[in-house]
Parts: C-alpha cells; structure tokens; sequence
C-alpha cells in the first residue's frame, strides 16, 4: 500500500431563501460560492456557483378540495430544479505540472549526475463534475393518510466527468485524470405505505417501494 499527504485550501458561501403564502404555495431558493485549490489555475474551473430552485402547491389547502376530505386527506405537488458539483477525490489535484528529481541511467556507477524529469503534466482547465437536474413529484394521502402515496420523476444531467485518462507519452506517468465525459440518467421512483392496523395496542404498518433508472454515457472523449 502507498500512503501519501495532501494539502488544500478551500472557501464556500452560500445563501438560502424560503417564502410560503398561506401555506398553500411554497419556494425555496438556495446559491452557493465555493472553490478550491485542488483544481485548475484558471478562475472558472477553480471557481463554482451552484444553486438549488424549488416549489411545491398544498392542493388540501384550497377551497374546492374541501369537500373531498377526508377521503381524500392530502395532495401535494412539488418541482425542484438544481446544478450541484463533486470536486473528486482528494488524490486528484493536477492543477500545475509536477516535477521530480531522479538519476539518469549511465554504464558505470561511478558517474552520477541529477536530473529532474516532467513527472506528470498540468491542468489548468481540470474542474468540478457538474449535475443538472430536474425533479417533478406528487405525494397523496388518503383516509385522514392512514394511506399515504408518492410518485417522482426525475432527469440528471451530469457533465465534466472525471476519469483517468492515457497522457502524453513525454510524462513518466501514462495516465492521468480528466474531465472527459457526460452522463443522463432517467428514473421513476413510487411509495406506497399503509396503516393496515391502528389500535390502542397494536400497530401495524406495510410499505412498497419501486424504482426504475436508466444511466446513459452521452459523451466520452479523451486526449
């Protein structure tokens, strides 16, 4: 095994807003501001804001649901729509080229000299993983939600992709990460849970869960 130390700098901002009107319709905002020194030299692959928008309609608040209650107890639809970033693991940081000292190879061992070799080539471009997505759902609930359902789809668009990647052969190392690839992934996720028996001194409570994703590689380009 190898055991090796890392350092980094890091700073993040961020500010969050809520807003809800008679409790019926609701919004939440949220931005972030962070970078890192693990990435690239250059501001924008260094630097990276990422934000969060979301609402969602309290359909039993209104008036004209009133009448189905409490058959009918609660129905709630809700929208989100997000970018988030993962900078990677820590092993990753080839924002400036790294060089290293080495002897070079001579027929006899009384000569010796040093040298210093091109260990491993720079990124300045080398930058976050990025997550677009977009989330739509409906929860329900039925007989005062002694019967509860929920049902959401959603689409994640993911772009900037690390992988370790063939380098030029003019480094001693044949491989290097970078942000090379694009990914979508598509899914359907519905719950269904019940109280089937509430009593005093018993209870008893079922639930099924079921979900469908499919992951595509959009893109995938190396050097």
């Amino acid at each position: 095994y190898t055991l090796s130390n890392t350092n980094s700098r890091s700073a993040a901002f961020f500010a969050n807003g809520t807003y809800s009107y008679q409790g019926k319709y609701n919004f939440n905002g949220t931005i972030r501001y962070e970078g890192t020194n693990m990435l690239g030299r250059s501001r924008s692959a260094r630097w990276l804001p990422t934000w969060n928008i979301s609402g969602s309609w309290n359909m039993h608040e209104e008036n004209f649901f009133k009448p189905l209650q409490p058959t009918f107890s609660h129905l709630t639809l809700k929208a989100s729509y997000s970018l988030t970033a993962d900078r990677g693991p820590s092993s990753i940081t080839t924002s400036t080229s790294i060089f290293q000292a080495y002897n070079p190879y001579r027929p006899f061992s009384s000569d010796k000299e040093s040298g210093i070799a091109l260990y491993q080539t720079g990124n300045g471009e080398l930058t976050y993983e990025k997550k677009h997505e977009l989330n739509l759902g409906i929860d329900a609930g039925f007989l005062n939600n002694r019967i509860t359902a929920s049902a959401d789809w959603y689409l994640r668009n993911t772009d900037d992709l690390l992988a370790y990647t063939p380098v030029s052969i003019l480094t001693t190392s044949d491989y290097a990460d970078r942000n090379i690839g694009s990914l979508r992934n598509i899914g359907v996720e519905l719950n269904l849970n019940a109280r089937v028996i509430d009593t005093k001194d018993f209870v008893w409570k079922t639930g099924i869960n079921w979900a469908w994703n499919k992951s595509e590689i959009t893109a995938l380009t190396g050097d």
